[in-house]
């Protein structure tokens, strides 16, 4: 009998950063080869041998230009997601940062925007739309895409 592979999985972060008024940064990805010309908010994947909190310090930065401290965010969700691949997206919220968000991937975003969630852009990435449903409903967990496996 063949031994399996060991699966590994991909591990994605997501910054939500909100202000006190609630609205939330988003950016519209462009030129990525994914998902371009729709809305997200920063995110990237892991680097290897990096934590997850660090990971998403260090998207935000390259993403926003902000700084964040991990004190100033709160994990409050969690996707299993069935996309192209499997992988677990970790969701961050972050009232608190250093500077001003902008553009500082400007070869990989095109806009910025601050949002309220309940009032998404019509163009914005699907399983980013399925988790501030979510993330309104007060769910911690969801799972998303697995009809498309």
């Amino acid at each position: 009998m063949q031994k399996k592979k060991r699966f590994k999985l991909k591990v994605a972060v997501h910054g939500i950063l909100q202000k006190s008024t609630g609205e939330v940064f988003m950016i519209r990805r462009f030129n990525t080869g994914w998902a371009d010309g729709e809305f997200s908010v920063p995110a990237g994947h892991l680097d290897g041998s990096e934590q997850v909190t660090s990971g998403m310090i260090r998207e935000i930065k390259e993403e926003t230009g902000v700084i964040v401290k991990p004190e100033d965010m709160e994990m409050i969700h969690v996707m299993h997601r069935a996309d192209s691949d499997e992988r677990i997206d970790f969701f961050f919220l972050v009232k608190n940062w250093q500077g001003e968000p902008y553009l500082a991937e400007p070869d990989k975003a095109d806009q910025a925007l601050w949002v309220f969630p309940q009032k998404l852009p019509k163009n914005t990435v699907s399983y980013i739309d399925y988790f501030f449903e979510k993330f309104l409903a007060g769910e911690k967990y969801s799972e998303f895409g697995w009809n498309k496996i």
